[in-house]
């Protein structure tokens, strides 16, 4: 008999994890606020579906039939295994993100917990003795205790005898067709060997490796990886403002080396969900003021980088941008401010209020400006790719 499974938040990382889960024989219950993101999953149906990764759609056929979605949060009383994988959105951006760090302001001031708090709130209703809840939420060292485990204390559960709580922080690549739940490694953060225990005795059923420490410095380690890579990105986006496009041909001779380089390009801003705010996190728990300087010159790109496009497109009236995704070519847009050709554009307009800008994506066709390629091509003076080579050098 399938073993129930729940699973609070059903975007990227929880729809991810409830394929693994229902590929090794789980009945997996999502819990989502987001009615179409419940109706999408409850259809069954592959072209339906809100998130678009090929580990997904590939085990799609397989799994749909043990994965369902409500915004029930009692389906919890008939499940002793609960997963956490939900949002928590950044709440500031550009000047006032800069403004914050700058002013030191609390970790609350630019991260909105509301989610996760809520979600610990309602969990505690229906939570049963007994019960192993991971959560899959990306946290600064003691931010899994604040939220989930504090508040269940005080609800009466004892740690390690009437729950057991780890932390496995989502590592999944969006858009990597390689890198996938199951095959990429996973950091178990625990506080109590019981909880350990539980953890170890599902997940390494589930995955292909499974390293575990204590769940500060797993909490850390996550931060610690995508502080890495803003730190970096922001070395090249600093170096291209000086140098201009010959920054490009550098890293391309740095980086044919075959050990002791990695190759990050410069871009007109470092989008999506998890950069920006994990580094925020991590310098928040630091105060590495190399990760504040990074953040503060990753929020100041787009208008740099609007800079030096538009010496390439001042004289050209329609311009077109062919691709807009999070980075090039994902599907997901996720959002205005954290979308780096929406930031882009919003700077070129301020250079010159003249411009007509529109956009297109094959990929995302319901925020593009035009119904087809064809169109859109017919209608530009200019197309300008969004591929981090491109962008600046081809068009």
């Amino acid at each position: 008999m399938a073993q129930d499974v729940v699973i609070i938040g059903g975007g990227f990382v929880g729809l991810n994890e409830a394929a693994l889960f229902a590929r090794k024989g789980y009945r997996v219950h999502i819990i989502d606020i987001n009615e179409k993101v419940i109706e999408s999953i409850n259809s069954g149906e592959e072209d339906r579906l809100h998130i678009r990764e090929k580990y997904i759609i590939d085990n799609w056929k397989y799994v749909k039939e043990n994965i369902s979605a409500t915004d029930d949060y009692s389906v919890i009383e008939d499940s002793n295994i609960i997963l956490i994988a939900v949002n928590t959105p950044l709440k500031v951006y550009k000047e006032e993100l800069i403004e914050g760090l700058q002013e030191n302001k609390d970790i609350e001031y630019f991260i909105d917990f509301t989610p996760i708090k809520r979600a610990i709130n309602e969990l505690k209703k229906f939570l049963q003795p007994d019960s192993y809840i991971n959560s899959l939420v990306t946290m600064f060292p003691n931010g899994t205790n604040s939220f989930i485990i504090k508040p269940l204390k005080e609800a009466g559960y004892e740690l390690g005898k009437d729950i057991f709580i780890t932390h496995t922080p989502e590592r999944v690549d969006p858009g990597n067709k390689h890198n996938n739940p199951e095959n990429t490694p996973r950091n178990l953060g625990y506080y109590d060997e019981n909880s350990l225990r539980k953890g170890l005795e599902i997940y390494r059923n589930l995955v292909s490796s499974v390293t575990y420490e204590k769940m500060e410095v797993v909490e850390l380690s996550k931060l610690h990886e995508n502080a890495f890579r803003l730190l970096n990105i922001a070395f090249v986006q600093k170096s291209l403002i000086k140098l201009g496009k010959e920054i490009f041909k550098v890293i391309d001779l740095a980086g044919n080396k075959p050990f002791g380089f990695l190759k990050f390009y410069p871009s007109p801003y470092a989008g999506g969900t998890c950069l920006v705010k994990d580094s925020i996190m991590y310098w928040y728990v630091t105060k590495n003021d190399l990760i504040k300087e990074a953040l503060i010159i990753n929020e100041t790109m787009p208008k740099e980088y609007a800079k030096l496009l538009y010496d390439k497109i001042k004289h050209k009236r329609r311009i077109l941008f062919w691709g807009f995704g999070f980075k090039p070519n994902s599907p997901y847009y996720i959002s205005k401010h954290l979308n780096p050709i929406e930031r882009l554009i919003e700077e070129l307009k301020k250079l010159d209020s003249s411009l007509d800008i529109r956009k297109y994506d094959p990929n995302i066709p319901d925020k593009s400006d035009f119904v087809d390629g064809e169109e859109a091509k017919r209608w530009a003076d200019i197309v300008l790719y969004w591929d981090y080579t491109k962008l600046l050098n081809d068009g």
